[in-house]
């Protein structure tokens, strides 16, 4: 079903913090990850860490690709370097 009116919008830019933090947001996601199963080694099997941590950093480079591929719409003056 379609609807007309818009239902959720939000905004990207190069300058907001997620694009600067995207490596330590995953990093800190691994370590919380590698401290869980090292706390409980039951709580998590090592498949589940593995499975996590891949995760994390896809999710790093998957929102710096989105943010290099809306650059263009962003604007070139306030882009940040990748830290991925």
């Amino acid at each position: 079903m379609a609807l007309r009116e818009t239902l959720a919008s939000f905004r990207i830019s190069a300058s907001q913090w997620s694009v600067r933090l995207a490596r330590q947001q995953s990093d800190q996601a691994i370590a919380f990850h590698n401290q869980l199963r090292k706390d409980d080694p039951t709580l998590l099997s090592r498949i589940d860490v593995a499975v996590g941590n891949a995760k994390a950093i896809a999710m790093a480079y998957a929102r710096r690709l989105a943010y290099i591929r809306l650059n263009r719409r962003m604007g070139h003056q306030h882009a940040v370097q990748s830290t991925v």
